[in-house]
């Protein structure tokens, strides 16, 4: 139904209806036509200007949306800026070709799945199998090198003791006098 529509020529059944949509309560008491009319005008008036300031609220954040901010100071670029030795390898292997990508994750011993995968994915799967042979390299020289202190302390082991120091009180060497 029309808001414009005058409340009066309504049924009461339809009244209360539209009170109820509105979300407003029926009038206490006997329920009169006349009550029911005065609740649905004010019904009406109060939904209207909840309307009316969610709409001025919703222009309002608009409008501080356009607002510009504070203006930061801009800075040079700088072309010698260093950027992580990862990043770098990144960028690296996006340069080359997705066949050279397919090499080099085979020759490493990785997988490449059939049938068409993209760019990043192989320079994804490429960094995985080079992590993961650069932890198998540092892996095998932490076990060398735990041999290698093995292998001291096995010698060590087999060496023949020090000599015991002097007892306190022998000298091991006599002076001559002064003449």
């Amino acid at each position: 139904m029309p808001a414009e529509e005058d409340p009066s020529n309504l049924s009461i059944g339809e009244l209360k209806k539209q009170l109820r949509w509105l979300g407003a309560s029926l009038p206490a008491g006997g329920l009169e036509k006349s009550d029911l009319v005065a609740a649905l005008k004010k019904a009406r008036a109060e939904k209207a200007d909840q309307d009316r300031q969610k709409e001025e609220k919703v222009q309002q954040q608009r409008q501080e949306k356009l607002q510009p901010g504070v203006p930061r100071e801009s800075r040079p670029l700088d072309y010698e800026q260093k950027i992580s030795k990862e990043k770098q390898e990144v960028v690296d292997l996006h340069v080359l070709s997705e066949e050279e990508l397919r090499r080099r994750i085979l020759s490493l011993g990785g997988s490449v799945p059939e049938g068409s995968v993209g760019k990043f994915y192989l320079v994804s799967v490429l960094k995985n199998v080079m992590k993961k042979e650069a932890e198998l390299a540092e892996l095998a020289a932490a076990r060398a090198e735990f041999a290698d202190q093995e292998a001291v302390a096995a010698a060590l082991d087999r060496a023949p003791p020090p000599p015991p120091p002097p007892p306190p009180g022998s000298s091991t060497a006599q002076m001559p006098a002064p003449v």
